[in-house]
């Protein structure tokens, strides 16, 4: 199943309609797949609404959720129009500040490895002055979480 692209604003209250999105894949996937990515997605959107910068003065910051699933996998494609980011780059250094005690931590990252770490794919590119993420999430083993 193809869903065409939603658009949400940069705002709190439009999560559970980004939620309701990755949803529609309900029945295509098992739960544990869908757990997964509507994790992702919430902990994407949240950074995005709570980070995101506008790339000009007086523009409105906007984001679009494109859904496919089929073979039991779900592919999500999450794009914005914030200033450029890619939240996948430094991610050793995030895994280097977890093994610091809490207390020498730096704060940030955490849910941007999180999001890598809950995706089986994830690749970031900019195209037509949007930030594009594309996750994929296909079946795993019940102990996922073991390995997270």
């Amino acid at each position: 199943m193809d869903r065409a692209p939603q658009s949400f604003p940069a705002h709190p209250d439009a999560l559970p309609a980004v939620l309701s999105c990755v949803d529609c894949c309900r029945e295509d996937i098992d739960p544990d797949t869908l757990i997964r990515a509507r994790i992702a997605v919430e902990e994407l959107f949240m950074n995005f609404v709570r980070h995101a910068r506008p790339q000009g003065e007086g523009e409105s910051l906007q984001a679009w959720l494109e859904v496919s699933c089929a073979g039991g996998r779900m592919d999500l494609c999450f794009e914005d129009s914030a200033s450029p980011f890619d939240p996948f780059a430094g991610l050793d250094s995030v895994l280097e500040a977890l093994e610091q005690p809490l207390e020498l931590r730096s704060e940030g990252g955490v849910g941007r490895l999180l999001i890598r770490q809950l995706a089986d794919s994830a690749s970031y590119s900019r195209s037509d002055g949007r930030n594009r993420i594309e996750l994929l999430f296909a079946p795993r083993s019940r102990r996922w979480l073991a390995n997270v």
